[in-house]
């Protein structure tokens, strides 16, 4: 499912992250760094394209963190990482 969020992110343009585009990308891409298992051909699509949606979005994720730094809207800042702190409580 993860994998699958990620290529429906995939063209969300920098001007259009909100903080779901920004919470989901980074959620996903934690939870299959963290369960899975690179190169073991275990997903139904190729890993090359997840590769290609974060190398797309990272400079994007970083100005939007930094955005709202500046804008100090630091209550979509913590929502956000707040999301993605939710996928390490899934470690075993």
């Amino acid at each position: 499912i993860h994998a699958h969020t990620l290529l429906m992110l995939r063209n969300v343009g920098e001007h259009e992250l909100e903080d779901v585009h920004v919470s989901r990308l980074l959620s996903s891409l934690s939870f299959l760094s963290l369960h899975h298992t690179w190169n073991a051909n275990h997903l139904d699509m190729p890993e090359p394209e997840i590769f290609e949606v974060y190398h797309h979005h990272r400079r994007g994720i970083v100005r939007w963190f930094e955005r709202q730094q500046k804008l100090r809207e630091y209550k979509r800042f913590n929502s956000v990482l707040q999301e993605v702190h939710k996928q390490f409580a899934t470690i075993d």
